[in-house]
């Protein structure tokens, strides 16, 4: 695939970083690139005085599950009506933040002291 889009795999290095690193290490230019959520690196790297460019693979033709919510196989088996609910809860709180973003900074702000709102706005 990234010879077919004009690339030569040879010029390309693959560093793996732990999360709390990656914004630090792309902001003082030890990356050109990251990989994630467009939600999750993005929005602090532009809180930084950066510029980003964010590409969803959506937007590419790439079908991919954003946000995956993963249960024990143990608790689908004994509690399938709660997963299917905890479902339901994620989307409806997805639709509620899309819906209404400051109420959504406001209720993360009270549930995490470190949050960061203006990186969130």
């Amino acid at each position: 695939m990234i010879e077919a889009d004009g690339f030569d795999a040879r010029t390309i290095e693959l560093l793996f970083v732990d999360l709390p690193a990656q914004v630090p290490a792309t902001l003082e230019g030890r990356t050109d690139a990251l990989v994630d959520g467009i939600d999750n690196r993005f929005f602090p790297i532009e809180a930084q005085a950066h510029k980003a460019v964010g590409l969803c693979f959506a937007d590419l033709g790439v079908d991919t599950v954003g946000v995956t919510i993963r249960a024990h196989e143990d608790r689908l088996r004994g509690r399938p009506d709660f997963v299917r609910r905890f479902g339901e809860g994620t989307v409806s709180a997805r639709a509620a933040a899309d819906a209404d973003p400051d109420a959504a900074v406001a209720t993360a702000a009270a549930v995490e002291p470190d949050f960061d709102r203006e990186s969130a706005q």
